[in-house]
């Protein structure tokens, strides 16, 4: 019915622009060192090595960045039977009928309370505000409670 998957925007995005920002400054260091060199003796070869070594690094920033943002994957779904949570190595399914109420607690915190038991609190950032997502389960757990879904 519903998914939403852990939010790794910055995580992706740091990676990508620190990247790309080697990767355009590398060879604009190195043409400026040459073309400076030419009336700035000794200034040509210092800047093709940092320039070089930027473009090559750029690929390898970004190629690292983005397998550390894509290792941590977790998505919490909402489906006919219930509630699921999978991620960092952790499978919880909460059906429906077992759960009492969905809210959020600020600042980043959704609470499943069961209707026996503990509650589980899942402290993560998703793709939704933590809010907005407590919001839109709750009212998916209500209609289950109506057999509507």
């Amino acid at each position: 019915m519903e998914w939403h998957r852990v939010a790794g925007a910055k995580a992706i995005l740091r990676p990508l622009v620190f990247g790309a920002a080697a990767l355009t400054f590398g060879p604009a260091i190195a043409v400026t060192g040459i073309l400076v060199g030419r009336q700035v003796p000794g200034l040509a070869t210092p800047a093709v090595a940092i320039g070089g070594t930027l473009a090559l690094l750029g690929p390898v920033i970004t190629l690292l960045g983005m397998s550390r943002a894509f290792k941590e994957d977790a998505v919490l779904a909402a489906r006919a039977s219930g509630v699921t949570f999978e991620g960092e190595g952790e499978k919880v399914a909460l059906p429906w009928d077992e759960l009492e109420s969905i809210v959020f607690e600020p600042p980043d915190a959704i609470v499943f309370k069961r209707r026996e038991g503990e509650p589980y609190v899942l402290r993560k950032r998703f793709d939704v505000a933590s809010g907005e997502l407590a919001k839109r389960f709750e009212q998916l757990r209500r209609k289950a409670s109506m057999n509507l879904l």
